[in-house]
């Protein structure tokens, strides 16, 4: 469960900024909350670009040597993929 959940965290920070942006905008409404949200509005979203941009980057290595990495590479995928 910790390998699916920590590539799924940047979305869960995504979903946060996306779900509390209205009551960040309206800091008329509870100006007390507004500096403490605000913060940790930038903080996920620092989080979502940083594993986003790390993620990518394993993602992209992983493909380009894969092959090379013969057996480990091959133990690394997920998806079995049987021949006809």
């Amino acid at each position: 469960m910790l390998l699916g959940g920590i590539p799924c965290l940047p979305l869960l920070w995504l979903v946060h900024i996306l779900f509390h942006w209205p009551l960040a905008k309206e800091a008329d409404r509870a100006p007390s909350l507004a500096p403490t949200l605000r913060r940790h509005m930038t903080w996920a979203a620092v989080g979502v670009v940083f594993w986003g941009i790390a993620l990518i980057a394993w993602w992209a290595t992983f493909v380009q040597l894969r092959e090379s990495l013969g057996v480990t590479g091959d133990t690394l995928v997920v998806v079995d993929i049987k021949g006809t």
